[in-house]
């Protein structure tokens, strides 16, 4: 006799930025597991990568995660953990006056995603061209910080090479304001790509990185109370501090 099929629901969002419709079901004890072991970690990238694993198990629709904006994958883990586990997570924040560990209550379901910049994703180059930009993938960040992390073991690479990598990533195409020339980044090689970057003035490149800086984030604020009844206000940024307060 075979052990018995456990049926599990079946969750849908509309991811708030690219608007794809996700399909996903709640996750299993396979998939703490997975959890665990980054938290234990407290290493950004071995979360990120824990949390990729977790969310693409958990996705029934025809999509690699991979391919989405970095914080709509935080996003969609925040929906997961909350349907898989409960909605309400109980967390300690760490007060940064007595350095003492205080309770907090977060309800994922009030976590939205906030950025305090806009920006139209597009300006002029020179008189001819203009550019377009994209928030970079969840990929584009992990093979960009994989590469740094190379580069620092090899060659002692400073963390610029970073900041000068995701600016690549960031830039769709470059067209003719008539429309008449197009030409997207991706179609090209590295080395095309990097003789075109180096040709930007600072002008350029302190506009994409305006852009960058203007990516969407996790952000909640929490209220605990100090022994002497002082309440405290505490804004959570990222999943990194979701994740590792919890």
């Amino acid at each position: 006799m075979t052990l018995p099929k456990i049926d599990v629901p079946v969750f849908t969002l509309t991811l708030p930025y690219s608007e794809k419709k996700i399909q996903y079901i709640p996750f299993t004890v396979k998939e703490e597991k997975i959890l665990l072991f980054g938290q234990q970690s407290r290493d950004p990238r071995q979360i990120a990568l824990a949390v990729k694993q977790v969310v693409q198990n958990c996705i029934i629709s025809d999509h690699d995660i991979a391919d989405l904006p970095s914080f709509e994958v935080d996003y969609l883990f925040l929906k997961l953990r909350s349907v898989s586990v409960n909605n309400v997570i109980n967390i300690k924040i760490k007060d940064e006056e007595d350095d003492q560990f205080y309770d907090a209550e977060v309800d994922l379901e009030q976590v939205n995603l906030v950025s305090e910049k806009t920006h139209a994703g597009k300006f002029n180059l020179n008189d001819t061209y203009m550019v377009k930009l994209r928030f970079p993938s969840f990929k584009n960040i992990e093979e960009v910080t994989k590469a740094q992390v190379d580069s620092v073991i090899t060659d002692g690479t400073s963390a610029g090479k970073l900041t000068f990598d995701l600016v690549g990533e960031t830039i769709e195409s470059v067209y003719s304001e008539d429309g008449s020339e197009v030409f997207f980044l991706k179609d090209y090689d590295r080395a095309e790509r990097v003789e075109f970057l180096e040709s930007l003035s600072s002008k350029n490149f302190t506009e994409i990185q305006a852009f960058l800086s203007s990516i969407p984030q996790l952000r909640h604020t929490v209220t605990y109370e100090k022994e002497d009844g002082t309440k405290v206000d505490r804004e959570l940024r990222g999943l990194f501090d979701f994740f590792m307060f919890a």
